[in-house]
């Protein structure tokens, strides 16, 4: 299939379609991948360098059998970084995280699912360590960073699982979360952080002040953001359904794109005070973006 068509795979609208989420993930990483074909700036630990000789020990893989057909000599390819990375998804399945307008193609969770396979995914690919951690009052699930291809299939096989949970209880769930990290490495957080955000933002602060690289992707549904309705809506607390409040949008749009800004602004502010990779997403936004935010911070690692 042409680069330009494999394109169409970072789209949620498109990826939304495929059922599966081993082949969903397969989709967005080959779309990612074939943009980045032309792309200058790989920033990817594969990336081709230059040969060197073969040393007892090397996998048979990497030898270059087109060298050895021109000189007899067994050289294999070096590449630009060959440091492995231990990486960690946390993923935030809390009841807000479930909410999806009748427009959309993802559920924020849906959409931070299939975010989350695609990176394990290509982290697998670059032979890096991957986890998964998923919370909501409490740790769910947990399973250690490595980079077998068995490995690859238990992350993807809990993944396909996880159900919208309980409201969040940032400052209780996640410290235990990151209790559960053994090494230094990219800490990956997919959440809304909605609820308690300053109690979230200290365990944070914690894990970059003990030099841990961390990236925060705050993930919201479109009308989240611009609050489209066009009747009177009976508006609710996804982290409290019992919160509610009677409007009509027009009433109430102007001051709730204010305070979402406001919300969001102040959470980029404080991450990056922390040095905290911080990106916002849509969840009608193509993957790429995230993906390209990933592997800019997973590049400096290397």
């Amino acid at each position: 299939m042409a680069d330009n068509q494999l394109g169409k795979y970072l789209n949620p609208e498109i990826v939304s379609a495929v059922k599966r989420l081993d082949l969903q993930a397969k989709c967005i990483v080959d779309g990612y991948l074939s943009g980045r074909h032309h792309s200058p700036n790989h920033g990817f630990s594969t990336q081709f360098s230059e040969h060197r000789s073969y040393i007892k020990g090397d996998p048979i893989k990497d030898i270059d059998w087109k060298v050895y057909a021109r000189s007899n000599k067994y050289t294999v390819r070096k590449y630009e970084a060959e440091t492995n990375l231990e990486c960690t998804l946390i993923v935030d399945i809390s009841s807000s995280m479930g909410f999806k307008h009748e427009k959309s193609s993802f559920s924020k969770l849906e959409y931070a699912t299939c975010l989350s396979a695609a990176l394990s995914l290509l982290l697998t690919k670059q032979q890096d360590s991957v986890g998964l951690i998923t919370f909501d009052n409490k740790v769910r699930h947990y399973i250690r960073p490595a980079s077998k291809r068995s490995h690859l299939m238990s992350i993807l096989n809990t993944l396909v699982q996880v159900e919208t949970g309980e409201p969040t209880v940032y400052a209780e769930s996640l410290p235990a979360a990151v209790s559960l990290l053994r090494h230094r490495g990219l800490v990956v957080l997919f959440t809304d952080l909605l609820g308690d955000t300053e109690s979230a933002l200290n365990t944070l602060r914690i894990l970059s002040h003990q030099k841990h690289d961390v990236i925060v992707f705050q993930i919201f549904d479109p009308i989240e953001i611009d609050l489209n309705y066009d009747c009177l809506m009976d508006f609710q607390d996804t982290e409290n359904p019992s919160t509610n409040i009677i409007a009509h949008p027009e009433q109430i749009k102007q001051a709730y794109r204010a305070e979402i800004h406001k919300f969001i602004e102040a959470t980029k502010t404080s991450c990056e005070n922390a040095r905290i990779t911080y990106c916002f997403m849509s969840s009608a936004e193509p993957f790429d973006k995230a993906i390209q935010e990933f592997m800019k911070r997973r590049s400096r690692k290397a």
